[in-house]
């Protein structure tokens, strides 16, 4: 009803006491009015009160005048609007102004509501972009799993030839000759390749129960022994929260796609690195977190922004004639990507910085909330 200066004061709580009030042919109102297929367009001539707040809010476009005010009456008496409604005001207005309107029952004016809009917008917008970039990424890895299968497929066959012809130059060549290393290393790394390929191609398997269940502590160290060398020395460091009564250690389900994204980071840890690389996990009753730092070159700035979209690396190798870089491990910049993508799938956080001057090195931080990873967590 308009009165005066009142675009719609609503319901009168009166209604409510004599229980003439049909909450149901309301919401059916306010449903029809938010699903109109052309554009409504709501011409607020003085304040909106309780339903009459939540009719312009069903409206795509509302034109007020000076002086309006929004305010919900039935909220400081304690009684709460339909779910639809609800969402409304979240939707329209942004969830810190509906808690002003709607739980602290506070009174605004249109300058008010035009002065925190904004800032609702810039959040939304930023939402928004975050989602579609998100997306892009979820159908980037459906595509690079789409090619992993058919690469699975096509390269059985190509390995299971490398390895017997390796093997047969072991029988041929001299015990002791200069490249018998050499030749274990192919056999090793193909034999690493097909294995790969195998977990690839039995993804889908089902494992039994108890073997599904690891040990953070257990997990790391699964991952670090395939790259274990002589040349870069791989420190653990389990150190939970560092209190006497800290919680047990989190149990992880087996994941692949954690599995995978961890295995890439330490590869990498490993392969820039001069001497050593440092991993520290730490857990609390909330969080569960992984520090992998080295001493190698550190992130190059230029690419620091960039670093975990596809196709960008810090390896050398694509479009470098250097000589002095031939022989070196190549990268396409795809394993950085896959592997930050599938751990932010996992419900991770990862971010990258170098180490502090004097010293030198990348560190990369990894944090879950305990409750997305660990099986024993209530």
């Amino acid at each position: 009803m308009c009165i005066r200066d009142r675009f719609c004061a609503g319901a009168s709580l009166s209604e409510f006491r004599s229980g003439d009030m049909n909450a149901g042919l309301f919401t059916t109102l306010t449903d029809r009015l938010a699903r109109l297929r052309v554009p409504s367009v709501c011409a607020l001539n003085g304040s909106v009160f309780g339903g009459g707040a939540e009719i312009a809010l069903c409206c795509d476009y509302r034109i007020g005048v000076t002086g309006s005010r929004l305010l919900v009456p039935a909220a400081r008496i304690g009684l709460c609007y339909p779910l639809n409604g609800l969402q409304r005001y979240v939707d329209k207005l942004g969830l810190s102004v509906a808690k002003r309107i709607l739980v602290a029952s506070e009174e605004l004016d249109a300058d008010t509501l035009l002065a925190l809009l904004p800032a609702f917008y810039r959040e939304r917008d930023a939402e928004l972009a975050a989602a579609r970039e998100q997306a892009l990424r979820d159908e980037r890895i459906m595509a690079i799993g789409t090619l992993a299968a058919g690469a699975a497929h096509e390269l059985g066959t190509p390995l299971a030839t490398i390895a017997l012809v390796a093997k047969e130059l072991k029988r041929e060549l001299p015990a002791e000759g200069p490249h018998t290393e050499d030749i274990d290393l192919l056999i090793s790394q193909t034999g690493r390749c097909r294995e790969i390929l195998s977990r690839l191609a039995n993804r889908d398997t089902q494992a039994d129960d108890m073997y599904a269940r690891i040990k953070l502590s257990v997990m790391i160290e699964d991952l670090v022994a395939p790259i274990r060398g002589p040349d870069v020395t791989i420190d653990i460091t389990v150190a939970g929260d560092g209190t006497a009564g800290q919680s047990p250690e989190p149990v992880f389900r087996r994941n692949p796609a954690i599995a995978y994204g961890l295995a890439n980071l330490l590869e990498n840890a490993v392969d820039f690195a001069q001497t050593k690389v440092s991993i520290v996990a730490q857990w609390s009753k909330l969080k569960v977190s992984l520090l992998i730092s080295d001493d190698g070159p550190g992130f190059e700035q230029g690419i620091f922004d960039r670093l975990g979209d596809p196709f960008v690396t810090t390896r050398p190798g694509y479009g470098v004639d250097d000589e002095g870089e031939k022989g070196r491990h190549e990268g396409m910049g795809l394993g950085f990507f896959i592997a930050k993508t599938l751990l932010e799938r996992s419900g991770a956080t990862v971010s990258l910085a170098n180490r502090p001057l004097p010293e030198h090195g990348a560190v990369i931080q990894l944090s879950w909330p305990r409750s997305t990873v660990d099986l024993g967590s209530p």
